[in-house]
């Protein structure tokens, strides 16, 4: 391969804001590959390495989602607990660097989801095009929506709408 690539990625960054009305130390644990199976309907992954078996610097795991177009694999590349969780996502396609910032205040709690997606290839930048601010924040309240049912009624929605 030679320096001289004619490809040109396309990159993009999206941030939201969720809420809970649940204390931090409620809603941090269940930021977790793991955990989601828990609130998450249809949430489906493949947990590749954990020492303790949740959500930990280093934590490994895969998902397989069709609207992703490929096996997506996962590394927490930073986790301060109760503050933040970094994951780098990546597939053929394209890689995510994603970023939740979690801020307690005064029993609830904030979390400020962010993605910097880039592409990796030109199908990437064509899926990477059709991304967009509005579908990212749909994704989010409904998020929002599962994790606060969840809190509230200790059990998962039946569906995500």
């Amino acid at each position: 391969m030679t320096g001289t690539s004619k490809f040109k990625a396309i990159r993009i960054e999206l941030a939201a804001t969720s809420r809970s009305d649940f204390p931090v130390e409620q809603v941090f644990p269940l930021l977790c590959p793991a955990r989601e199976f828990d609130w998450i309907p249809h949430w489906d992954c493949r947990l590749i390495y954990s020492q303790s078996g949740i959500a930990e610097l280093g934590c490994v795991f895969t998902t397989e989602f069709e609207k992703d177009h490929a096996l997506d694999t996962w590394v927490i590349s930073e986790f301060l607990p109760n503050r933040k969780i970094q994951f780098i996502r990546i597939n053929e396609f394209r890689s995510i660097k994603y970023d939740l910032n979690i801020q307690s205040n005064d029993g609830f709690t904030e979390i400020l989801w962010s993605q910097q997606i880039t592409a990796l290839n030109e199908q990437g930048n064509v899926l990477v095009k059709s991304i967009t601010q509005a579908d990212f924040d749909e994704q989010i309240t409904k998020v929002e929506k599962l994790l606060n049912y969840y809190l509230a009624h200790g059990k998962a929605m039946l569906s995500e709408s």
